[in-house]
């Protein structure tokens, strides 16, 4: 019996990242008023394209979320409040924190890859604070 390939290339992952990101966005856009379950099932029917691997991605990431918020939260400076961080590094931070705590990537490419996309998607934005978050975790 053939067992499932699990898609790990790194071309893969990095598009897995940014879906997830975008729907992670989404979700802090709408205050968290949308099922980011559901969110992930639209896409799939958008796109014609279901991804197995991702949607189970993304439903852990939703089952987790408040977990995952948390230890974003608590690893913030003392200065920072959750509130007032922009939506999408909130995503990206999230997302990270879910890829460094459930050992899906090393950390240090985690922390490398969410540098880069808050450089692609807020080039204003500090890239230490990611850095720093990310770190202690």
């Amino acid at each position: 019996m053939d067992l499932p390939t699990i898609n790990n290339n790194v071309t893969y992952l990095k598009k897995r990242r940014k879906n997830t990101i975008q729907i992670l966005y989404r979700y802090f856009i709408l205050e968290c008023k949308t099922n980011i379950k559901q969110e992930a099932i639209d896409g799939f029917q958008l796109l014609n394209e279901y991804d197995e691997q991702f949607e189970n991605y993304i439903f852990k990431i939703s089952d987790e979320i408040d977990n995952l918020i948390n230890i974003c939260e608590s690893n913030l400076d003392e200065t920072w409040k959750w509130k007032r961080i922009p939506n999408i590094i909130k995503a990206i931070l999230v997302n990270a924190v879910y890829e460094i705590t459930n050992n899906i990537t090393p950390k240090a490419i985690v922390i490398n890859e969410s540098i880069e996309l808050t450089r692609s998607y807020l080039p204003s934005w500090e890239t230490s604070f990611i850095n720093a978050i990310l770190d202690k975790i």
